[in-house]
Parts: C-alpha cells; sequence; structure tokens
C-alpha cells in the first residue's frame, strides 16, 4: 500500500514538473531543457517524437522514430528491456511527451527525458 502510495506521488510530481516545465513561458528555461536534451542525444540515447505521424511528416528531428504518445507498448517495444537505456521524447510544446514520460515511468524505465517541444529542440541545436 504504501509503495503504491508513493509510486502515485512520484509520478504525479513528475507529471506536476512535466507541465509546468511544457507551461513555462520563459525561452532560456525551455532553450536549457532541450540543450540537456541534446546531451543526451550527443552521448547516443534513443529520441522518439511522441507526435501525430501526420505532425511527424510536417517537420521532425533527423533520424528519430515516430510512435505517438498514447502507444505505450510500443514505446516499450521500441525502447527494448533495458529500463535504463536513455531515451528523450518530445513533442510539440512538451506535454505529450510528458505524458509519454509519465508512462514510460510507470512502466519502470528510469531514464526517460521530455526534451520538450520541437521547436524548443531546434532552437538549443542551432544555439550551440
Amino acid at each position: 500500500m504504501l509503495n503504491t502510495i508513493a509510486k502515485t506521488f512520484t509520478l504525479m510530481a513528475l507529471l506536476i514538473t512535466t507541465l509546468l516545465l511544457s507551461a513555462c513561458d520563459n525561452q532560456a528555461q525551455r532553450i536549457e531543457t532541450a540543450q540537456k536534451a541534446w546531451e543526451m542525444i550527443d552521448s547516443g540515447a534513443l529520441v522518439i517524437d511522441v507526435r501525430t505521424s501526420k505532425e511527424y511528416a510536417e517537420g521532425h528531428l533527423d533520424g528519430v522514430l515516430n510512435i505517438p504518445y498514447e502507444n505505450t507498448a510500443e514505446l516499450i517495444k521500441a525502447i527494448g528491456t533495458d529500463k535504463s537505456r536513455p531515451v528523450v521524447v518530445y513533442c510539440r510544446s512538451g506535454g505529450r511527451s510528458g505524458a509519454a514520460q509519465v508512462k514510460l515511468t510507470e512502466a519502470g524505465y528510469t531514464n526517460i527525458f521530455n526534451g520538450l517541444g520541437l521547436r524548443d529542440m531546434q532552437a538549443a541545436r542551432d544555439s550551440k
């Protein structure tokens, strides 16, 4: 029972943090978060665009997978059995990637990072 409460609290804290980041108006903070994502990517993290296939077709980062955030089974299949594998997820603004991060954390993955939105990721890469 306590373990379930602790897990729920942790997941809620993660979701709230993600939502606060995605709602953040401070572009510098968003770029800083996206720069951390690029550090993970440059170190070999798997990158997943969790937007719809239509959004993905309109533009995406090179060489990334496209698996909509609500398709948890496919996300898990793509990541594999290594629960500590570094993974960066992004969407349009950070909300859906935050939801994917929560779902994957609930599934036991420990190294999922919300890179926020595509524009944030592009701006962070351009600022290097």
